[in-house]
C-alpha cells in the first residue's frame, strides 16, 4: 500500500482512487500466492479496522502535545501511561472492549 501511495496512481486528496483494492489484491496475490486473502472482505475491512484504531492513538498523542489528554509517554519502557481514571474514560469514550 505503501508503494501505491508513492506511485502517486491511486493516490487522491481525501484518500485513494477507486480501483485501489483490487490493484492492492493483485500485487498481494504476487508477493503471497498462497495467502487467500480477497480485496472484499479481507482488506476493506481491515483497513476499516486500522482506520478507527488510528484515530484513537491519534486523538492520545494530539492531547499529549498540548497537555490535555491525560496521558504521557514513558521513554524509559516505551509505553503509553495514563492514571486509571483517564483510561476506563477513553474507553467508555470510544466504546472499546478490553
Amino acid at each position: 500500500m505503501l508503494e501505491m501511495v508513492a506511485s502517486g496512481v491511486y493516490k487522491c486528496d481525501n484518500g485513494f482512487k477507486p480501483g485501489y483494492l483490487n490493484h492492492f489484491e493483485e500485487t498481494l496475490k504476487i508477493t503471497c500466492s498462497n495467502s487467500g486473502i480477497n480485496a472484499q472482505p479481507h482488506i476493506a475491512s481491515r483497513q476499516k479496522s486500522l482506520k478507527k484504531e488510528w484515530f484513537i492513538v491519534n486523538d492520545m498523542i494530539r492531547g499529549m502535545r498540548h497537555g490535555t489528554s491525560g496521558f504521557g509517554f514513558d521513554l524509559t519502557s516505551n509505553m503509553v501511561t495514563t492514571l486509571d481514571d483517564v483510561w476506563e474514560k477513553t474507553i467508555r469514550k470510544q466504546g472499546l472492549d478490553v
